[in-house]
């Protein structure tokens, strides 16, 4: 697959911003809880786990994903999280202060791979937004639909006077979501099998090693000291 795709669908400018006014009123801006930024980085969460607005709303964590009370504040942003007819999962505005910078990161779960979709629609932006993916600078235009692999490197620059603002959208793929993108070649097909097989096999070893940790932890702390 592509690494970025712009799609022809756009968005009511408009609406979207009468909507991101309306989201500011109903909720609050969390800090990012990532390092992979200089703390300009945040969001207002619109679909999250249990349908919560605090700082840990933005986290991915056992649980169901739900609409939090702030969209039914924004009709336009509810109509388009509607529209999207598959899993839902964090759907959030992202803002990134003038002046301020994401660092350059991946983020491995969220690969088209792994059946993961991460879309932007661009709200509030300027030309001196510089977003790059894969070594890529990216001209998003408010009201587009893009599609980014975010498991390749990516960062931004505010360079701007202005406060950047995406609604961003985390979705699972289904075969309704998977006929938007277009057909993939046997080459991409068997490089979608290798990364699989190479992601889960690194957190099968992360996991096991969180487990042999907290095995030595408990060890440490409960069992019983030598006799002097």
């Amino acid at each position: 697959m592509k690494t970025t795709i712009c799609f022809g669908k756009k968005y009511d400018v408009d609406r979207l911003a009468i909507d991101l006014r309306a989201a500011e009123d109903a909720g609050h801006r969390h800090l990012h809880w990532s390092k992979d930024h200089d703390g300009g980085w945040s969001a207002i969460p619109l679909v999250s786990i249990d349908g919560c607005m605090d700082a840990d709303s933005l986290r991915f964590r056992p649980g169901a994903f739900k609409k939090t009370p702030i969209l039914s504040h924004c009709p336009y942003f509810e109509e388009i999280v509607d529209s999207f007819k598959c899993v839902q999962k964090r759907i959030r505005l992202m803002r990134l202060e003038p002046g301020t910078n994401i660092l350059r990161h991946t983020d491995p779960g969220d690969a088209w791979a792994l059946g993961e979709v991460r879309f932007h629609i661009p709200i509030v932006t300027h030309d001196d937004v510089q977003f790059f993916v894969d070594g890529e600078r990216l001209k998003m235009l408010p009201g587009e639909l893009w599609f980014c692999d975010f498991s390749r490197p990516h960062w931004v620059h505010n360079r701007s006077p202005i406060a950047r603002v995406h609604l961003v959208l985390d979705l699972s793929v289904n075969q309704w979501l998977r006929s938007m993108f277009p057909s993939e070649s046997f080459a991409e097909q068997v490089s979608n099998r290798v990364y699989c097989a190479h992601y889960y096999s690194a957190l099968a070893f992360r996991n096991a090693v969180s487990v042999m940790r907290l095995g030595k932890i408990r060890r440490l702390l409960f069992s019983p000291t030598s006799p002097a």
